[in-house]
């Protein structure tokens, strides 16, 4: 009995972490504005330098698939939040991203 009760608090206090734990993979753009990016060939280098600071690595995109199925109510609660875990966890900032430094490195000398 005691042992059962233990995993139970186990299980329930790690679910508290992962639900009150946030993305700390922070995008200073949304996904309509990095969606809608003009590259500029005269500022090629440091927007490619700029595109790049974005990019979500692994772990965070990890993180994110977990809280995303850990919190499924945050859909009802808070949906742009919701929406902004969904997508890091999708890699769907980082597709964006490659396809602006596509348009640079292609249609920029």
């Amino acid at each position: 009995m005691k042992l059962r009760r233990a995993i139970i608090n186990v299980l329930f206090g790690s679910c508290v972490i992962i639900a009150t734990q946030q993305v700390n993979a922070e995008m200073p753009m949304n996904d309509w504005d990095l969606d809608h990016f003009q590259p500029d060939c005269s500022k090629k280098r440091e927007q490619v330098e700029w595109l790049q600071s974005f990019r979500n690595s692994d772990g965070q995109r990890l993180s994110a698939r977990v809280e995303q199925f850990v919190t499924p109510w945050r859909w009802f609660t808070d949906y742009e939040e919701a929406r902004r875990v969904s997508l890091i966890g999708r890699g769907d900032y980082n597709w964006l991203i490659n396809q602006h430094l596509m348009t640079l490195r292609n249609n920029c000398l």
